[in-house]
Parts: structure tokens; sequence; C-alpha cells
């Protein structure tokens, strides 16, 4: 991969849509008597939670050092890959690396936390009455007007891109944070927030200052454009599985990007706005 292709490869996923995979079609497939269509599993959480229990037949990796070369020589170019963390938000991000590097990758969607619920496994899931808020939202439609140079990917290739990224953990912030952000008295240090939730969607709700943007066209270079090199940039969506995805191809690309953590969900109780999953 020359520089270019790194988004390139991101449009060719993007493009196709979201890559996940429910906890019933996962233990479906595990269970089908037929152990040739069975795919790689890889746990990411931390060591000592993969030791209380995992998914049977599991392997367990370290998301920080995911991407190094060794490490990627392990995984099946011939198989489909499963990726899964506490809550999907960790896998998404490796996965959609994975993508775009060719392999038929799929996040575990909401987690080992959709496996099972025995926190003493080391499972853990999205908790309203901990994570959840009651921010304001806004229905006025925001508009991206500036357009800026593209900046330097981490690196010249994508396996490199994706090494500089993964071993200084992958960013996320969670609502309380932003809203302080927001909410300081100084819009000097405001990210740009973007939702990538459908259009009918953000038109039902959004985080006030959010511009929309559609994730299948978002790799473009004019929808890149649109995106600020120097300033933090929030995406968010319902729960976080695709705002994870995207932040870490925008990251390879050299984004200041995060992933707001579990979603619209997290950012506001109505549930006629925020269309939870759970």
């Amino acid at each position: 991969f020359a520089a270019d292709d790194i988004q390139a490869a991101a449009y060719t996923y993007f493009s196709g849509g979201f890559k996940a995979i429910n906890a019933d079609a996962l233990y479906e497939n595990l269970n089908d008597g037929d152990t040739s269509n069975d795919p790689y599993i890889v746990d990411v959480r931390a060591k000592e939670d993969h030791d209380k229990g995992y998914i049977p037949g599991s392997v367990w990796a370290d998301a920080k050092t995911f991407f190094q070369a060794a490490n990627l020589a392990t995984l099946p170019e011939d198989q489909d890959i499963v990726v899964y963390c506490y809550t999907g938000q960790t896998a998404s991000q490796i996965v959609s690396v994975l993508r775009m590097m060719g392999y038929e990758a799929y996040n575990l969607q909401f987690g080992f936390g959709s496996w099972t619920m025995n926190a003493d496994a080391g499972s853990k899931w999205f908790d309203e009455t901990k994570a959840g808020h009651d921010y304001a939202f806004e229905t006025t439609a925001n508009e991206a007007t500036e357009t800026y140079d593209l900046p330097d990917p981490l690196a010249d290739t994508l396996q490199a891109a994706a090494d500089a990224y993964f071993s200084g953990g992958t960013k996320n912030i969670d609502a309380a944070t932003l809203f302080d952000n927001l909410n300081d008295g100084d819009t000097s240090n405001d990210p740009m927030v973007v939702s990538i939730r459908s259009a009918d969607h953000y038109a039902l709700g959004h985080i006030p200052g959010a511009v929309h943007m559609d994730p299948k066209e978002m790799f473009i270079a004019a929808n890149l454009a649109k995106l600020p090199p120097d300033q933090p940039i929030v995406i968010y969506c319902y729960s976080g599985q695709t705002g994870s995805q995207v932040t870490s191809a925008l990251r390879l690309l050299g984004y200041d990007a995060s992933n707001l953590l579990y979603g619209m969900q997290a950012w506001t109780m109505d549930k006629d706005v925020r269309v939870a999953y759970f």
C-alpha cells in the first residue's frame, strides 16, 4: 500500500457497509455440527478477563500489538475472523482496519457482554444508569461549509499506520467529557462533532452543533476535505460500533478522531431520538 491507498482502502470497505455478526448468529455457526465453516475467533479484552472465561475456541490477542507484522501473520487469510472485546468499541476499530487489509473480519456486535451476562467471566455491557445521560439535543441541521487540505497518513503503508495507531491505544471519548467540553464557555477547544447515523435519525435529533455524514461516502476525498486536520473530531453513531470503525480509519489517515463511547444512547434518554438497541 502507498499512502494514498489507505484512503482508497477505507472507501472500498465503508462504501459496502459496516460488517458485524451478532451473538445468536455466531452461536449457531459454532454449533451447527460443521466445523469447516467455523470462524477464527479473537478476544482482545484484557488478558486477565480472557482467562476468566471466553467464547469457546477463542484465541487472545493484545489490541496494542495486533497490527505488528508478526501478529498479523498468525491470522488466516482464507477464513472468516470474528473479533470481540467488552462492548464492541475496540473490536470494531480493529475490524475496520482488517477489512481495509482484505481480511473477512467481523465485529461481534456489543461484544462479550452480548454472549454472556456473567460478570465473573469478565463480561461488561452498556449500563445506562452509569454511562447514560439526558443531555440536550437539537433538530436544526448543521452544514460543514469549510474545506481543508487532507492530512498526511500516520505512515506510508496500511500496516505501519495501523501499528502506529493501535500501539497507543484506541481513542474514545465518553458523553460526559464531550458535554463538558462543549459547555465550558471556550469554543476554541470544541471538537467537530459528526453524526454518522442515518439522515432520518439525524433529523430526529442530534448533539448540538453536529453535522451529518454518510459513512458509505465519507472516505471520498471531497468529503474528507470537510474534516479539519488540526481540530479534534468526535464521531458518533447509535451504540459506538460503527463510530468506532470510522474513527480508526480516520486515525490512520492522520485525523485527531475519537469515537463517542456507546453513541447517541449515551447522550440522551429520549428513546425516540436515540433509537437505542438496548
